[in-house]
């Protein structure tokens, strides 16, 4: 067998960095710009939503596949596959004229970009010695982390600057670099296991997985708009992904060639590492989808003030990127992790005590406190999930917690913005009781009104009665700002919670530098 040719590590980070950046940041910025796209195409805000949720159905089954793709066709030819496919996708998005062929653009897109993550990370990873590990993480959640603090802004410039079909033309010069830069740097490792002509290919796991992974998605981003359970499409889409994916696991783990490795979760750390992964991200990414049109709706904030507080004030993560690393050397991988939690659980109980009269800078400070904790919390976990795993093994083990990673970033924004619709319901339920003739403090305030709209208006008609509606918008905005401290509240003791099954995890480096120091026996 031909030797790998030696390539230095930095500009293998370069290049597997690139496509992982580009599709991260494609994700986010596609967001800023639905409405000027929903304009354009003629689509009502409901069938607009479908331009993100076809990119992520498409990236939730094509996940999962991807270790098994990868032996298939050879991690390299596979990865380069994908980026060109994600690029041509791109192209294809930005000279769309209906919204039918951007969504089946879309998902070209999503089965393209879907392997760019987990791809990126195995190579990341096998390029560093397995004592520079924390490096290696470290630099990908930049990736991770920078796609939603840049694509908004990105996102936003160039639709108000240019035209929102830039926001895909935009990926092509990106793509052709990163996939020159792949065919050039990048070689499968001597390690690395290819299926042999005549293996059988998993055809029940590959639809088992299709179908279930497929309705999944679509029930989490479509479940708060179609009332959930109250809807019989929900319904049908959850029986369906609950049937397939658990027929899923029984066939994987009795099939010899598995779409999907199961049995990693065996290795030590490695499933709980995967727990912890889908309810850290379940409980990030569901409070950081809830902060803009908290601060805008609630608070007033215009939406670069907002975009300032969600991108700008995370960028405190690239600090603590640089610590983490220094960090590991002395201190253990447990430790990283809950001091990581701490701060996020500071983060978001600081949000949920704000009041009616916060401002600004209160928000900016939460936020800081919150990215401050994400790179000590995911690196640490990163490291100790891993610690395990063979680098003969990473090339199913990343696709997997990247799935999980992903999935729980979904079911976090589906349950946030469900707590916040119910809580708000509830505490309406509870505060109208209070608008209610009679009442000294509910009279006092209807009085204090009236004195408002007379000294602003003259004596106006129907005086009372507006003082009432009056009444009655405020009541709506304190339910909704209460449902927001509840979610933000509950996700500071979710991340509390999380402490207890940290200290379950395993730091090998004591064990391995007690064998390191013992005189070899004789």
């Amino acid at each position: 067998m031909n030797s790998v040719p030696q390539v230095s590590k930095w500009i293998i980070t370069a290049t597997v960095m690139l496509p992982t950046l580009i599709e991260i940041m494609d994700i986010n910025i596609t967001n800023v710009s639905l409405h000027t796209i929903q304009g354009s195409l003629s689509a009502d805000a409901s069938e607009s939503t479908w331009i993100v949720t076809s990119y992520l159905v498409a990236n939730a089954i094509i996940i999962p596949m991807s270790g098994w793709l990868a032996k298939v066709f050879g991690r390299k030819r596979y990865l380069m596959f994908s980026i060109t496919v994600f690029t041509i996708a791109s192209v294809l998005c930005g000279t769309a004229t209906s919204l039918t062929q951007l969504i089946a653009y879309r998902v070209l897109q999503g089965l393209g970009g879907g392997a760019l993550q987990p791809m990126s990370q195995a190579i990341l990873m096998e390029s560093f010695p397995e004592d520079e590990r924390t490096k290696a993480l470290s630099i990908f959640l930049i990736g991770v982390a920078s796609g939603p603090i840049l694509g908004p802004y990105l996102g936003g410039w160039i639709t108000d600057n240019y035209s929102w079909r830039w926001i895909f033309f935009v990926n092509t010069p990106f793509g052709v670099i990163a996939l020159i830069l792949t065919a050039m740097f990048i070689h499968d490792p001597e390690t690395h296991e290819r299926l042999k002509k005549g293996d059988a290919i998993d055809w029940v796991g590959i639809l088992l997985l299709t179908v279930g992974m497929g309705s999944l998605q679509i029930m989490l981003d479509k479940g708060q708009e179609y009332d959930w359970f109250g809807s019989n499409t929900i319904i049908a889409l959850c029986i369906i992904a609950v049937v397939c994916l658990t027929f899923l696991v029984v066939w994987e783990l009795n099939h010899e060639l598995p779409i999907t490795n199961l049995r990693l979760m065996l290795i030590p750390n490695y499933g709980l590492g995967c727990v912890l992964v889908f309810t850290g991200f379940f409980t990030y990414y569901g409070g950081l989808v809830l902060l803009p049109e908290f601060l805008q709706d609630l608070y007033g904030l215009s939406p670069t003030q907002a975009g300032e507080v969600t991108g700008l004030f995370g960028i405190t993560l690239y600090v603590t990127i640089l610590l983490v690393n220094r960090m590991y050397q002395f201190l253990d991988g447990r430790i990283i992790i809950i001091i990581g939690l701490l701060f996020l659980v500071f983060g978001f109980y600081n949000l949920s005590m704000q009041t009616p009269d916060s401002g600004y800078w209160d928000f900016a400070l939460a936020r800081a406190i919150m990215s401050t904790g994400l790179p000590l919390y995911y690196v640490g976990t990163s490291i100790l999930t891993y610690a395990y795993v063979s680098n003969k093994q990473l090339t199913e083990a990343t696709p997997m917690f990247n799935v999980v990673r992903n999935m729980g970033s979904s079911f976090g924004v589906a349950f946030a913005t469900t707590v916040v619709a119910r809580r708000s319901q509830y505490h309406q339920s509870v505060l109208v009781n209070f608008l209610t003739d009679g009442l000294p403090a509910y009279d006092r305030w209807i009085a204090h009104a009236k004195k408002l709209i007379f000294y602003k208006f003259g004596n106006v008609p129907e005086l009372n009665y507006i003082a009432k509606a009056l009444a009655y918008n405020e009541l709506q905005f304190q339910s909704k700002l209460l449902a927001y401290f509840d979610a933000f509240f509950l996700m500071a003791m979710f991340f509390l919670i999380m402490m207890l099954f940290v200290i379950k995890l395993h730091d090998p480096r004591p064990q391995k530098n007690k064998e390191k120091s013992q005189p070899p026996s004789e």
